[in-house]
């Protein structure tokens, strides 16, 4: 089984549900709750906190940019 990280709201009967598939029926898991951490907002960042938070996206992409199947827009016959 792959370990399974979610966050949930718990619902007005005071339950949560985590789905995990058919496959997984009668697995013995081990679950641990815990409140969420509270995102934290631009707003409430000072500069240097925020500057930090930039950075730690930097250098991260690894990929490539999808192609574009639409043709462009100098070549689309108007309606």
């Amino acid at each position: 089984m792959t370990t399974i990280h979610t966050i949930s709201r718990v619902r007005s009967d005071g339950n949560i549900l985590v789905p995990v598939g058919m496959d997984e029926a009668g697995t013995e898991v081990e679950v641990t709750i815990a409140p969420a951490p509270s995102a934290r907002r631009a707003a409430d960042m000072t500069q240097s906190e925020y500057q930090a938070f930039l950075e730690s996206f930097s250098d991260k992409w690894v990929g490539d940019f999808p192609e574009l199947n639409d043709p462009p827009p100098e070549l689309i016959e108007p309606l």
